[in-house]
This record gives structure tokens, C-alpha cells and sequence, in this order.
């Protein structure tokens, strides 16, 4: 199962209306198709900060 650029954009824009709590259960890999620039400049556009700084180097390392 993954996200898509729209997904993530769909996201994105409802948190910065209502910003979405609470914890999430994934089972298996995720995969997500955009890039951490891309990602990144939706928050941005959107006026979401981020919360862990270092979230561009925790998140988009790919393991394999």
C-alpha cells in the first residue's frame, strides 16, 4: 500500500484546516511516491510546520 502526490496533498491540506491527531496503525512496508523536496513544499505551501527538524533525513531513506 502507498500514498500517491494527490494522497499526500489531500493530506496536507486538510491538516492545515484541521490538524490531524492521533496515532496510526500501518502494517506492512509503506511506500510513498513523492519525493522529500516535493513533500516538504507542500507543507510549505500549505503553512504546515514541521515538527522534527531532522525530518527530511529520518524519513526518505530508502531501505532495501
Amino acid at each position: 500500500m502507498g500514498m500517491g502526490s494527490i494522497e499526500i496533498e489531500l493530506l496536507i491540506h486538510e491538516h492545515s484546516h484541521k490538524p490531524i491527531t492521533g496515532e496510526v496503525l500501518a502494517i506492512g512496508r509503506q511506500h510513498i511516491s513523492s519525493t522529500g523536496d516535493h513533500v516538504l513544499s507542500l507543507l510549505e505551501k500549505y503553512g504546515v510546520d514541521i515538527l522534527n527538524p531532522e525530518f527530511e533525513t529520518m524519513f526518505w531513506i530508502r531501505i532495501t
